[in-house]
């Protein structure tokens, strides 16, 4: 704001005219009297035309000073030249309180000196402090290396050309810088392989990558992909105590080298513990009415071709029953009924055929050797127990609701159509509607009761007991006990063209109802459909984003699978410790392809077990340090830069709770710390810590002297 000094020159005007025609005298005296009040430093008229300059540290008056100095500056080393600024700067000392700037701010204010600030905690020894950086790196497809674009005509450039370029990937849209390059040569072949800095990239796999020059997107080839995971067949039988941490490396025929990584999982249970793999889920399986079948007494025998009818009964002269739930060429596996054991020298018949014929005749001239009873796996059943605590049926997928009838005709042949009531005997049991008595007149909706039922796909069995002691494999079924009663076979899906796409395990559609294509033959599909009605031929079916006619459709007669009875589940005997179940990648190495058997080599250079590889965008290197925190000393490449291990001091000092600690810290000047010490606490010191002085010459030596910087340990 812009206030007039003097205002003496105004009085005049300020008089009537006839007092300036007759009063001169009288107005000149005024007008004198406010020359003095105006240009007198002690008067009234001269402080109130300046009061806004007295606000300002720089304007005010020298006799104000001792106020500001008395709020702000209280015992604090000060000379009248630098007061003022002191003054102006001390809110911006006080804020940045216990920082490095606050203590140098503080020695340019009151001492005019420059000061180093060395905090000991840099050089204290922390142990893990380094920072471990994993290398990155896009494995390319193999090309002649020299790249081009209509864009920029006459010009060709190389890999050279993107050296701490930017490049982009083309799809992804995913940056990171080039650190280098090199090349490997895997089969004869040259490949490039460009080493990236951003481990947070994501780029793709088959996707291009490009880089700015010249102002034009060059591409720079197609990305092949790295090793990034090996999938552990847990059904093979590899080598036994494998311990969580150890090395392992992976190798594929005919490519794929320097891949190398860990164990991260391993069986712990020994010998004789059951695990059960879901290989097909099915269709068809409902949670109320699905059971986990598996056998608990194996007898081994010629068995070659099978001979046996899962489901079927077996029964021996002493009344012991069991159902065969799988079979191979040496062995049948039975489940028995509660209490019953089959035992060696047993004669043991079918049941369920024509003619029942004894086993042994089944495997004329080699002795059946059948196996103590062991049913600690899976245990109770639900729902068989009605709780759901037990073994069930946990999850399913491809969920379709339907409504069934679930009595069952045999239950009532015996009954005529005249009968006063179908609920009476000869029926087994009475209609499900609740309706009482049921005759021919009553109708269908009443006598029966239509349930609804959410069928699907196994996902999983919750409640299994491994067991234990096992010394053979078992054999393991899903049974839904309800849904079996309807016979719902495969279908048979006939169209005009076959989607050249179109494998054995693909998936096809009919507006909301899915399926599963089991096998081909010529232009017919063999479909497990998930859906209790199946395909129809009336509509189109659709694979691949496009629509496909239909010839006809029908049921698979000739198969034995059907809903509620065709899932696959591998039941294998865990026979030792420490067998590898998961690995996980450190070196993604190089020319690994995708999905290929991988064999995963223990430290003794056995086969460990297999698995399958994962091949995505970028592949990853055993790592390095990018930092040296936790190093006291040693050979490295990362302190020098230069690509030659040398020899390197890192200077690191033990914690001593004094000098080198978290809390402490040392100035550097050439003025004594007795000096300053007490005013510097009283302002920028923070409680809790711990000040430390050194004489430091550095500014005092001429700049033609040889020794540059010389400091003097001091004492506290």
């Amino acid at each position: 704001m812009s206030i007039d000094k003097l205002i003496s020159f105004h009085i005049e005007r300020q008089f009537p005219a006839i007092y300036r025609e007759e009063g001169a005298e009288l107005i000149q005296f005024v007008k004198e009297y406010y020359k003095f009040l105006e240009t007198e430093d002690n008067q009234s008229i001269y402080n109130s035309r300046r009061i806004f300059e007295y606000r300002d540290i720089d304007t005010t008056l020298d006799r104000f000073v001792i106020f500001f100095k008395n709020k702000y500056l209280s015992d604090l080393p000060f000379n009248d030249n630098t007061v003022r600024i002191v003054i102006k700067n001390i809110l911006g000392l006080y804020r940045r309180k216990g920082s490095k700037n606050g203590l140098e701010l503080f020695f340019r204010l009151f001492y005019n000196e420059a000061i180093k600030v060395y905090n000991p905690s840099r050089d204290v020894f922390k142990p893990s402090d380094s920072i471990w950086r994993s290398g990155r790196y896009l494995q390319m497809v193999p090309n002649d290396g020299l790249f081009s674009s209509p864009r920029a005509p006459g010009k060709t450039y190389t890999y050279i050309d993107i050296i701490g370029k930017k490049i982009t990937g083309g799809a992804s849209k995913t940056k990171a810088t080039v650190d280098k390059i090199n090349f490997i040569l895997i089969n004869n072949t040259f490949i490039p392989i460009i080493f990236i800095n951003d481990s947070t990239a994501d780029f793709l796999n088959l996707e291009n990558i490009f880089c700015e020059l010249d102002g034009v997107p060059i591409s720079f080839g197609i990305i092949n992909g790295s090793l990034t995971a090996v999938d552990v067949d847990t059904n093979f039988r590899g080598t036994l105590n494998n311990q969580v941490g150890d090395l392992v490396t992976f190798r594929t025929v005919p490519d794929g080298i320097g891949a190398y990584g860990t164990v991260t999982e391993v069986s712990e249970n020994f010998t004789g513990i059951i695990e059960y793999n879901i290989l097909d889920g099915g269709w068809g399986y409902s949670i109320d009415s699905t059971k986990l079948l598996v056998s608990n007494q194996i007898l081994f025998l010629d068995n070659i071709g099978g001979k046996f009818n899962i489901l079927e009964a077996l029964e021996d002269t002493a009344g012991n029953r069991g159902i065969v739930i799988g079979q191979d060429n040496i062995s049948v596996g039975v489940k028995m009924d509660a209490g019953d054991e089959f035992s060696n020298n047993a004669t043991i018949s079918t049941v369920d055929r024509v003619v029942n014929v004894n086993i042994s005749a089944l495997s004329p001239g080699t002795e059946i050797r059948i196996v103590g009873k062991n049913d600690t796996s899976p245990g109770q059943l639900y729902p068989d127990t009605a709780n759901t605590a037990d073994v069930i049926l946990a999850e399913i997928t491809n969920e379709e609701t339907v409504s069934l009838i679930f009595d069952i005709i045999g239950d009532y042949v015996g009954v005529s159509l005249n009968a006063a009531n179908y609920n009476s005997p000869p029926a087994a049991q009475p209609m499900s509607g609740g309706t009482n008595p049921v005759t021919i007149n009553t109708v269908l909706s009443s006598a029966f009761d239509l349930l609804p039922v959410e069928l699907g796909t196994i996902v999983r069995f919750d409640n299994v007991n491994p067991g234990d002691s096992y010394v053979n494999d078992v054999f393991a079924i899903a049974y839904d006990t309800r849904v079996t009663l309807f016979t719902k076979k495969k279908q048979l899906v006939t169209l005009e063209n076959i989607p050249a796409t179109l494998n054995v395990g693909s998936e096809i559609a009919q507006g909301l109802i899915r399926g599963k294509v089991i096998a081909i033959q010529d232009s017919t599909l063999t479909v497990r459909p998930y859906s209790y009605t199946g395909f129809n031929a009336s509509t189109y079916i659709t694979f691949g984003g496009a629509n496909w006619n239909v010839v006809s459709v029908s049921q698979d007669f000739s198969s034995s699978e059907i809903s509620g009875f065709n899932a696959n589940i591998d039941a294998v005997t865990s026979f030792g410790v420490g067998r590898i179940r998961k690995v996980s990648v450190i070196d993604s190495g190089y020319g690994y392809g995708d999905n290929r058997t991988a064999e995963i080599i223990d430290k003794n250079g056995n086969v460990a077990t297999v698995g399958t590889t994962s091949v995505s965008g970028q592949g990853s290197s055993g790592g390095f340090w990018s930092s040296v925190n936790s190093h006291l000393n040693g050979y490295t490449k990362t302190i020098i830069g230069d690509g030659v291990d040398k020899y390197y001091d890192s200077g690191k000092r033990v914690h001593d709770n004094r000098y080198y600690q978290e809390y402490s810290y040392e100035i550097q000047s050439k003025i004594d710390i007795r000096e300053y010490e007490e005013p510097l606490k009283q302002v920028t010191h923070v409680a809790g810590t711990k000040v430390f002085g050194r004489f430091n010459l550095e500014e005092m030596v001429e700049s033609n002297v040889n020794i540059s910087n010389a400091t003097i340990a001091q004492p506290e």
